[in-house]
């Protein structure tokens, strides 16, 4: 669009350009990057305003994702989320997680949502 005035800039992975800054998402600065390996668990403390993105995914690349609270319960509902199955605990290396639940009063017979 020649002739036009840009009134907003957005950065996106370093990359400037014509846009808006949206509020709540961080600058490429504040923002923390997790690359996984195929069985391998993260956990991730997640505090309100937190934006969460889920990327690279391919067809035959499930990602399931708990979310717990602090007293090992779900709370799937609480970030908006629906569960769509239970945790098949044979399909990631799962033992520190169990361990957490474990050690929190929380019951293994958890529920998550699949990507992918």
């Amino acid at each position: 669009m020649q002739g036009s005035t840009v009134l907003h800039t957005f950065n996106n992975a370093g990359l400037d350009g014509p846009g808006r800054l949206f509020p709540g998402f961080p600058k490429a600065s504040g923002a923390c990057t997790y690359t996984l390996a195929p069985r391998e668990a993260v956990r991730l403390i997640v505090k309100p305003g937190d934006l969460l993105s889920i990327e690279g995914l391919g067809p035959s690349q499930p990602l399931d994702v708990v979310a717990l609270a602090d007293d090992g319960q779900p709370m799937l509902a609480a970030l908006n989320l629906t569960e769509n199955g239970a945790v098949n605990w044979g399909t990631f290396d799962s033992a520190q997680l169990a361990g957490w639940i474990a050690a929190r009063g929380g019951d293994e017979r958890i529920t998550r949502l699949r990507f992918g």
